[in-house]
């Protein structure tokens, strides 16, 4: 009840695990995601490369089905995946390990933030309309603060796999309460510095962006976002993610 009230007020929420031991979702099963997502990150930089495309998307952002670059400043992607590796793949296909390491972190996100998720939205249905990982590697630039959209009804879902956030990381900053202001003028922002495992929650019209990566990590971070009212679909944010070219047949 907590979880859903922070949600609805401040627009964020943040679910821990306790000191010393493992975080909300199980490392080791954030850590086979993250080291099947970079063995797929590797292969469409290869596919990129081979058009003759600078991969790290740096002063030239790229949009393919499987991966898309939106900063100037390059070094930061969003690798979109279908919901717990089932159903169509999104371009290239997915190993069968990445499937298997894909369906568990999605299974284990699932069964987390569903009950407060049912909370929030009480005597409705609600179902998962985007997926995938946001890759945001050393040198990246911070982006603006933005919303992911103008709508009630949707909730990103923020997990990193890779790394326990530091400031060096580029932590997703977030205002809270902007949300239910159609100001755009910034007060106090929050970095939480959630640990692998960890989970943050924000409303999708929250003011936040991801910050830059200045250490020599990459920082990796699993997102779900979940729409009231809906199930689940394989056709994804379509808001977010307009058609693109896919990089399957190179």
């Amino acid at each position: 009840d907590r979880c859903a009230r922070l949600l609805a007020e401040e627009g964020i929420v943040c679910l821990v695990g306790e000191d010393n031991r493992d975080g909300v979702i199980p490392k080791s099963i954030c850590e086979r995601a993250s080291n099947e997502i970079n063995k797929r990150v590797s292969l469409l930089k290869e596919k990129i490369e081979c058009r003759g495309v600078d991969s790290r998307g740096v002063n030239a952002p790229f949009r393919f089905m499987e991966i898309v670059s939106r900063d100037e400043g390059g070094n930061r992607f969003d690798v979109t995946v279908p919901w717990k590796g089932e159903g169509d793949s999104i371009g290239t296909e997915l190993t069968p390990e990445c499937k298997k390491a894909i369906f568990d972190l999605h299974s284990s996100i699932d069964t987390v933030v569903e009950n407060a998720i049912s909370k929030l939205w009480p005597n409705s249905m609600f179902g998962v309309i985007s997926s995938g990982f946001l890759v945001n590697e050393p040198g990246s630039q911070s982006q603006n603060f933005h919303r992911d959209g103008p709508d009630e009804g949707f909730l990103d879902v923020f997990v990193p796999i890779s790394v326990d956030l530091r400031k060096e990381h580029g932590p997703t900053a977030c205002i809270p309460r902007s949300h239910t202001s159609d100001s755009d003028e910034l007060d106090t922002a929050i970095e939480p510095l959630i640990k692998k495992g960890e989970i943050l929650m924000f409303d999708y019209r929250l003011l936040h962006r991801g910050q830059g990566n200045t250490s020599d990590s990459t920082r990796t971070l699993a997102y779900v976002v979940y729409q009231k009212g809906a199930t689940t679909s394989k056709h994804g944010d379509l808001r977010n993610f307009p058609s693109a070219l896919t990089l399957e047949y190179d």
